[in-house]
């Protein structure tokens, strides 16, 4: 159980190295921070802290560096007393209402905008479109795929705005009025429907052996049941901000971020893990089972999605050594804001707490 003291050294020193990027030393902890202590106590509280795990020494006669312990202490005593600026807050509303009521849109000017204030990477994952109720079917027909044969863009269009399409291939041709006709008969049966019933409801006129486009009927229901609609699509935005300012010292962490940008698989597995979580999630170093090196932090918040169903994930990506003061509210008020304009509600005036 740490101590008072040690809670304050530990903050101070997190504090100092995240603006410096430098291990913080006894003395110039003190003279930087005005402790009302002796340099010799804050040697000692900090030989304490390192020995516990809170912090590490690389070499004998450098200072301290907070290492994942820390940061998790620091960043949990963060999250009942931070509020955004309002100019941060103004930009977010902002990037929000320039979505216009386009879910995709939206989502992209947000991580655009959270990335350009937090100078970090900003990731989304878009709500599962398998959930999300549908409003309209489309047939656009493209260029055949060989004789007697026909490639058709099926457009899956949900009430959020979200688009998800397929290309099916069909040994009948129909032309641009039948397939018009076909989906104004879908989305009237279907509209409102998630796609889990609307593979229900093909497979039952399946079974029922209607004749009327059979077998664009049939092709259909293989496209909406041939897995998640959702797949690995992950908006990525300021991805190039990781690269500003960086030394050679910071070589091993840029790769770390980098590979982990490219392989989207992990950084996906981590988004999703906060759809099951209440409020803000900080996953540091190994934490975040992207960096075994524990140079990287990820800071992400769910957001609901339309009329209360299964929403999204935003976070920011960057290295362990991060501005959780700024991040952490950041990412809240960001997740909020877009759970209040999916869902309707315009209670997003200050940062919610966790």
């Amino acid at each position: 159980m740490l101590t008072q003291r040690h809670q304050d050294i530990l903050k101070r020193v997190v504090e100092q190295y995240i603006r410096g990027g430098e291990p913080v030393g006894s003395k110039a902890l003190r003279e930087r921070t005005g402790l009302d202590l002796s340099a010799a106590s804050i040697r000692n509280a900090m030989l304490e802290l390192t020995l516990e795990g809170y912090l590490s020494q690389l070499h004998t006669s450098a200072g301290r560096v907070p290492t994942t312990k820390g940061y998790r202490i620091y960043a949990e005593s963060l999250r009942d007393r931070q509020d955004l600026s309002r100019e941060a807050r103004e930009r977010i509303l902002g990037a929000c209402d320039r979505g216009a009521g386009d879910l995709d849109r939206t989502l992209d000017r947000t991580s655009r905008e959270v990335a350009d204030l937090a100078r970090q990477a900003c990731l989304v994952l878009p709500p599962n479109f398998d959930h999300a109720p549908l409003q309209e079917i489309r047939f656009l027909p493209i260029a055949g795929n060989g004789r007697g044969s026909r490639n058709i863009l099926v457009l899956l269009v949900s009430r959020a705005g979200q688009i998800q399409n397929r290309i099916i291939a069909l040994e009948e041709t129909h032309s641009q009025e039948e397939l018009d006709a076909f989906g104004t008969s879908l989305t009237r049966r279907l509209g409102g429907m998630t796609l889990g019933q609307i593979r229900q409801r093909l497979a039952r006129e399946e079974e029922e052996h209607l004749r009327d486009y059979r077998e664009l009927r049939e092709k259909l229901l293989a496209a909406v049941s041939s897995g998640s609609w959702f797949g690995d699509h992950l908006i990525v935005s300021g991805h190039n901000n990781l690269l500003q300012g960086a030394d050679a010292a910071a070589t091993p962490r840029l790769v770390a971020l980098m590979e982990a940008l490219v392989e989207k698989r992990r950084l996906i597995a981590l988004l999703d893990k906060c759809l099951e979580a209440e409020g803000v999630q900080v996953f540091i170093g190994s934490e975040a089972t992207l960096d075994p090196q524990e140079e990287c932090t990820m800071v992400a918040a769910k957001f609901s999605g339309p009329e209360g169903r299964p929403g999204g994930t935003l976070g920011v990506l960057g290295p362990a050594r991060l501005d959780y003061s700024f991040i952490i509210p950041l990412v809240e008020f960001a997740a909020r804001t877009l759970s209040g304009r999916l869902g309707g509600s315009q209670d997003t005036g200050r940062t919610a707490r966790s």
